[in-house]
């Protein structure tokens, strides 16, 4: 985590359920998690249902739970030890892309790769991320019009990014 006086940041993008009251934050963009996997990886191992996962190896990043998926899909699992804990969430995906299992992951990573077709939305089951993005400023520090401009841009990316999502499903 930056600190913006030490480096000499002006904004940052924070994840987070809450961010430090010590700063001016927005709200940027809200994420879901969902469940993907490959196309060649769905080729030999066909899911029809949220239970067929059992034969499956689940991969994860080491902060992303499947426990509050399973809840929603019905499942009454537990969190497994089969399958791989990544501690960077984009390797899990990258794992996934290469057909080595089915991944939880945020829609926000996964977007491109959804769009693209390398990976594949398995059901139509998703969970709200309790983290969201935020983009945050120093609150003792006013915005000058070099930062306003970029706060301007990086939110309609982010609505450029929302809008794809939501063609892509």
């Amino acid at each position: 985590m930056l600190d913006f006086t030490r480096d000499g940041v002006d904004a940052a993008i924070r994840w987070t359920e809450k961010p430090d009251d010590s700063l001016d934050a927005a709200l940027l963009m809200k994420d879901e998690m969902l469940v993907v996997a490959s196309p060649e990886y769905l080729r030999t191992h066909p899911l029809k249902t949220p239970s067929d996962l059992a034969g499956c190896s689940l991969l994860r990043a080491e902060d992303e739970s499947w426990l509050p998926w399973f809840a929603r899909a019905g499942l009454d699992w537990q969190e497994s030890g089969k399958g791989l804990f990544f501690n960077d969430s984009s390797l899990a995906l990258r794992w996934a892309e290469n057909s080595r299992g089915v991944v939880l992951t945020r829609r926000s990573l996964a977007d491109e790769s959804l769009r693209n077709g390398t990976l594949i939305q398995l059901f139509d089951i998703t969970v709200p991320e309790a983290r969201i993005y935020w983009f945050v400023t120093p609150a003792d520090v006013g915005p000058t019009p070099l930062l306003q401009r970029f706060r301007q841009w990086i939110f309609s990316e982010a609505q450029g990014s929302i809008a794809a999502s939501e063609q892509s499903k």
